[in-house]
This record gives C-alpha cells, structure tokens and sequence, in this order.
C-alpha cells in the first residue's frame, strides 16, 4: 500500500526522497582560491608591469631630455694666416679683339688673309672695287683745279685792278698840282671819282681772290675724303694679331656701314692674355695692381700660367659685392686662346684677424650662424658667429669666438644649450665606433687646422664664367 502511494506521480515526494545538497569542502576552497590568486597574477604581469615600465622609460626620457649627454668631437680655432689664396673662376679674353667693316660700297675684289693667319699690322686684308669713288675722287680733284683756276683769274683781276688805281691816283695828283689856272674842278672831281672807283675794283677783286681760296679750301677737303674713302678700298689689319672670322667672298657686294653684312674679318691680338675676374669684398682691401697670380687650365694639366694683376676696377657691384680685377698673362707661344675656361689663384694679404674652424661646426638656425663650444664644465654653450669667408671645407670667422674655444663638430640633436659634452677623441670614430650620441661623426680628424685656400664658392659671379669687357 505504501509503495502504490509513492509511485503515485501526483503525491508529492517527501524531504527522505530528496538527493543531498553539495558541500564545499575545504580542499575545494584551497583550489578555487589558488585559482583567482593566479588570474589576479596573470593580470598584474600582463597589464600593470608593462604599464609601468613604459612609465619608466618616459621618466628617463624626460630626464636625459632636460640634461642631455651629447658625445662630441671638438676643433680649436686655428688663426687664419696673413695671405689668402682665392681661388676664382674665370675665362680667358684676348688683350685686344676687333671687328672689320667695310667703310667703301662696292664689291669685293680679293681677299689675302684668311682664317687663322697672322697679320701684321697695316698688312692688307682685303681689296674692294669701289668705282663709283673712284669717279667721284677724279671729278673732285678736277674741282679742285677749277677753283684753282678762279683763284688765278681772281689774282689777275686784282693787279690789273691795282693797275687802274696806280693811273688813277696819278691823274689826280697831276691835276691837284697844276691848279685852277690850267684844270677845272670839274676834272679834278671827275679824276677823284675814277680813283675810287679803281679802289674799290680792286677791294672787290680781293675778295673775290678769298672766296676763290675758300673754294679752292673746300674742293681740296673734299678731294681729300673721297682719297681716304679710296684708301678704304684695302682693307688693313690695325694691330698685329690672328683672324679669328672671315666671311668676305669674292664679288659680294659690301657697303659702307657697321651693319652685320659689312662684318668682314674679326682679328683677335693674344699676347698678352687677359683675365677678368670677380674679387669677393673681404679680398679688395688687400689687392693691388702688381701682385702675382697662377692661373690653372683644365687643357694643360698641372702645368699653371704665371698672371699679373694689371687693373682694378676700384668699383664693387652693388649685388654681387665683388670687384671686377684685369690679369695679364704672357702667351708668346700663342698656347692660350680666347674662350678658355681657368682658375685664378690668387694671394691676396689679409688685414683682419681671422679664426679657421672646419665647416662641419656650422649651426644654421632661425638665429643666424651658430657654433656650439663645450665650456670648462663640460656643458655646452652656443655661441652666434659672423662668417667672414666660407672656403667650403673651412669658414673663417670674424667675431664670436676665442681662441681657448672648444668648438664641437658635427653637432646633433643632443648638442644644444647647457647640455652634458663628452668629447669623443678622433681616434674612436676613426675605428669606425660610432659615438653613443653622436650625429654622424666623420671618420676623418678635424683637429687640424684646415687649409685656408678660398674657392669659387667664395664669390658670387654672375654668370662668372664669362669675362666682363673693359
């Protein structure tokens, strides 16, 4: 009875029937709490430690950022000597270069020189056919001779007009002597009046004789240009040199005038050679007329030119700031030729005090020119210069630094104002160690004073291959 009761699925079991609940025991409670110590862990490694060394390294970022540590080469400035060598561009230019026009129309009738000879100078070059000068030279000279033949006629006119005067003077003496008793006053009027007439025949006839000189004058004049025009008809050399250009041709037809037809023949005189050359400012104080020069060109290897300096122009151009200078070199083997492209070096003495310091301490900032100098306490101090020349490899500075100076090379990003300096010997770089802080110190020791040779770099030529003219 009891078991059909409990099978009854509507009777409700009672707490006997129920499973028991779970029990944590205390082994269980140990295993649960290692595990969240661990997942604790794992969160405390994964998140909180990277956190806090990148915390780390930002503190020591910002530490080194406000003391940095910058591994330097230094340089002390070397003084700069008393003669400057400036090296300039240049091209060379003929001591004298014209061009020949024809001064006669008519055609060509021979040409004698030719490109590339010599010539002497008065030596004929060429000959034209100028007939209609020649015509007006003959009616000239026959122009001549008629006024000269009036100046004749005019002559005779005079004496025998001074004849008359002679008989008229004589006439009236007689009368005038005679008197009243023998001759009327009637005659001696009348022998007055042919007396003056006489003279006055006579003034006329002189100054007939003048105006007839005057033609004679103005004739001969004119006989005399046609003859130079004439004279033009051969055409001379009118200094000794080369032909450098000849496009006359025979039969072609030339006319007196400096058109670009008429350009008959260039004549260039190569000895001496001139150069012309730009001077920067800071080396016209120093530069005279006299001083020596060597000139270098390409063509001739290391072979170099003895030049003078012959003029100055004693003029700086206001943009550029250098000063045109003339260098005569002798060329009596006609070895040198117009056009060629050289480097003038001159030495030019210097009369500023001048520090030499390698060009790899420049620091150019909003500023101006800086150099960074590594004081006694081993900081670093930036200190403004005024670059008096830039040779390229060196500058030569003119203020703004000492000679106890220690001037830092190849500055980087570390070398700034009040930083920590260690100087790093040439040697280190030069076994290829790179500095801890360095920015790319050269391999090469910039202890040594550099050479102080200025190149072109030092002056701005326009266009400064080419030669300004005289």
């Amino acid at each position: 009875m009891a078991d059909a009761t409990h099978a009854d699925p509507h009777v409700p079991p009672s707490a006997a029937d129920l499973p028991k609940p779970f029990a944590l025991g205390a082994l269980g409670i140990i295993l649960i709490g290692l595990v969240l110590l661990a997942f604790i862990a794992g969160l405390f490694f994964v998140g909180w430690l990277p956190q806090r060394a990148a915390q780390a390294d930002l503190e020591q970022q910002a530490k080194n950022t406000a003391n940095p540590t910058a591994h330097v080469r230094v340089a002390k400035p070397k003084p700069a000597p008393d003669t400057l060598t400036t090296s300039l561009p240049a091209t060379l230019a003929p001591n004298q270069q014209t061009t020949i026009y024809a001064r006669a129309t008519g055609f060509v009738k021979a040409w004698h020189k030719d490109l590339g000879d010599h010539v002497q100078a008065g030596e004929v070059l060429a000959e034209i056919d100028a007939p209609d000068t020649d015509q007006d030279l003959a009616q000239g000279k026959a122009a001549v001779a008629q006024a000269q033949a009036a100046v004749a006629q005019a002559n005779a006119s005079v004496d025998q007009g001074t004849a008359n005067q002679k008989l008229a003077q004589i006439s009236l003496d007689r009368l005038k002597k005679v008197g009243a008793a023998i001759a009327s006053q009637q005659d001696i009027d009348n022998a007055q009046a042919t007396l003056d007439a006489a003279t006055a025949t006579v003034a006329l006839d002189r100054a007939n004789v003048t105006a007839a000189q005057a033609n004679v004058a103005a004739a001969t004049a004119n006989v005399d240009r046609l003859a130079t025009l004439v004279g033009y008809e051969k055409l001379t050399a009118p200094f000794a040199g080369i032909v450098t250009s000849r496009t006359v041709q025979v039969g072609s037809l030339v006319t007196n005038g400096t058109g670009t037809g008429n350009a008959l023949f260039q004549i260039s005189q190569n000895d001496p050679m001139l150069i012309f050359v730009n001077l920067p400012q800071p080396q016209t104080a120093g530069i005279a007329v006299g001083q020596k020069a060597t000139i270098a060109i390409r063509e001739f290897g290391d072979a170099t030119f003895a030049g003078t300096v012959s003029n100055i122009a004693g003029l700086l151009d206001p943009n550029a700031h250098t000063m045109v200078i003339e260098l005569q070199i002798p060329n009596p083997d006609g070895k040198l030729l117009p056009g060629m492209y050289a480097t003038a070096n001159i030495a030019v003495p210097s009369k500023r005090k001048l520090w030499v310091i390698p060009a790899n301490a420049l620091m150019m900032s909003g500023k101006g020119a800086q150099v960074a100098v590594v004081l006694p306490d081993s900081t670093i101090h930036i200190k403004p210069v005024t670059i008096d020349l830039d040779t390229g490899a060196s500058l030569m500075i003119s203020s703004g630094l000492d000679p106890a100076d220690q001037v830092a090379l190849d500055p980087g990003e570390n070398v700034v104002e009040g930083a920590v300096a260690e100087i790093v010997p040439d040697t280190a770089s030069a076994t290829g160690a790179a500095p801890a802080g360095g920015a790319g110190a050269s391999a090469s020791s910039s202890a040594a004073a550099p050479p102080v040779e200025l190149t072109s770099a030092t002056a701005a030529v326009p266009g400064s291959a080419t030669a300004p003219t005289r």
